[in-house]
C-alpha cells in the first residue's frame, strides 16, 4: 500500500530553516512528492514558503516535478534561487521507470527554468545497474545543458522496493564516478546528496577530495 500526505503549510516548512539563521546553511530545499503541484492552495503555500526562506537570508531551492514557463517565473519572483529537476535518464537506459522520450519534456523544463533566470540543479541515481559508460553519457548531456548544480544520489537498496535486489555499490566505484563527473564538469557544483553516508560510510570525506564540493543534509 502506497501511503500519502498533504503538503505541508508554509508555517511548517519554514521551522528548520529560522532555526539556522545563524548557522552555515546556505540553501533550503522544498520537495513535494508526485508528479506536480496540482492547486492553487499547493502554490500558495509554496510561495510563502519560498519567501519566508529567503527572508530569513537563506537561497531558497524548490523541485516541484513538472512546471512550465509561467509557474517558473513565478517561482522567480517568490524568490527562488535554484529549481531542481529530477532527471529519470539512468533509469531510462535501463528501462526500469521512464521511456527514454521523457528527454524532450526535461529538455522543455530546463529552458523554461534558465529563461526564466533560475538556476538549475540536476543529477541521477547511481547503482541502478546501469554501467560507467551510461554514467559518463549523463555527465555529458548534463554538460551540454548547461546544468548549475549536480546532484548525485547512491542507491541505497531497501527491502520491498523495486531495486532492492541491486547490489551496494562499491565504495571505490562511487569515488571514480565523482571524479568523472568533476572531470566532466570542471566548472560545476557536485553535491553528494542520498545514500552518501550508507554507501561511503568512513570513506565519505574522500567524496569531498575525489571532487564533490558540497553536501546535502537535513529534511525540512
Amino acid at each position: 500500500m502506497c501511503l500519502s500526505y498533504p503538503l505541508k503549510t508554509a508555517k511548517q516548512s519554514l521551522l528548520k530553516p529560522k532555526k539556522r539563521q545563524k548557522t552555515e546553511w546556505n540553501f533550503s530545499a522544498s520537495s513535494p512528492s508526485g508528479k506536480r503541484l496540482n492547486t492553487k492552495k499547493e502554490w500558495a503555500e509554496i510561495f510563502k514558503a519560498i519567501k519566508g526562506v529567503r527572508e530569513a537570508g537563506i537561497s531558497p531551492c524548490a523541485s516541484l516535478g513538472i512546471i512550465d514557463m509561467e509557474k517558473a517565473k513565478e517561482l522567480k519572483s517568490a524568490g527562488c534561487f535554484v529549481i531542481i529537476i529530477i532527471w529519470k535518464q539512468l533509469a531510462a537506459f535501463l528501462k526500469i521507470f521512464a521511456p527514454r522520450t521523457t528527454m524532450k519534456k526535461i529538455s522543455k523544463q530546463f529552458r523554461a527554468a534558465k529563461a526564466a533566470g533560475l538556476s538549475v540543479c540536476a543529477g541521477a541515481l547511481i547503482g541502478m545497474g546501469e554501467s560507467i559508460s551510461h554514467r559518463i553519457e549523463l555527465a555529458e548531456t548534463l554538460r551540454k545543458l548547461n546544468v548549475d548544480s549536480v546532484p548525485l544520489n547512491i542507491l541505497n537498496p531497501i527491502k520491498g522496493t523495486p531495486l532492492s535486489h541491486m547490489a551496494a555499490l562499491p565504495p571505490l566505484e562511487i569515488l571514480m564516478t565523482i571524479a568523472i563527473f568533476r572531470f566532466m564538469l570542471p566548472d560545476k557544483d557536485i553535491k553528494l546528496c542520498g545514500g552518501k553516508e550508507k554507501n561511503l560510510r568512513q570513506l565519505l570525506p574522500l567524496g569531498i577530495l575525489s571532487g564533490a564540493n558540497s553536501l546535502m543534509t537535513g529534511i525540512i
